[in-house]
């Protein structure tokens, strides 16, 4: 378990998330990995097919951070890619997107 663990950190420290889905199995850790680093796309395609119930979480996170950013079309561009998550605490997101459009 020990060298496992290790492992696993050693490909977060490299930036590897494919080898560490690969070898490991560990979608979550690659998901929060390709996050922080701003690799968006990884992260929204690799939670789009292995981890459906994480994609809309960082999805809004991806939105949030265009918006911040004032790339609000490229926030409405992935909301309209992906389906917009449907709970009450994303509308205010959603309004703001909608209001500088």
């Amino acid at each position: 378990r020990v060298v496992e663990d290790r492992y696993k950190a050693d490909l977060i420290s490299k930036n590897d998330g494919d080898e560490l889905v690969r070898r490991t199995g560990d979608v979550d850790s690659a998901l929060n990995m390709y996050a922080r680093n701003g690799d968006w796309t990884k992260c929204l395609s690799l939670a789009e097919k292995s981890a459906p119930k994480m994609l809309p979480h960082f999805l809004i996170q991806y939105c949030k951070n265009l918006a911040n950013k004032g790339q609000i079309s490229q926030a409405c561009e992935e909301l309209s890619r992906y389906g917009p998550p449907p709970e009450a605490s994303n509308f205010q997101l959603y309004k703001i997107i909608c209001g500088d459009m």
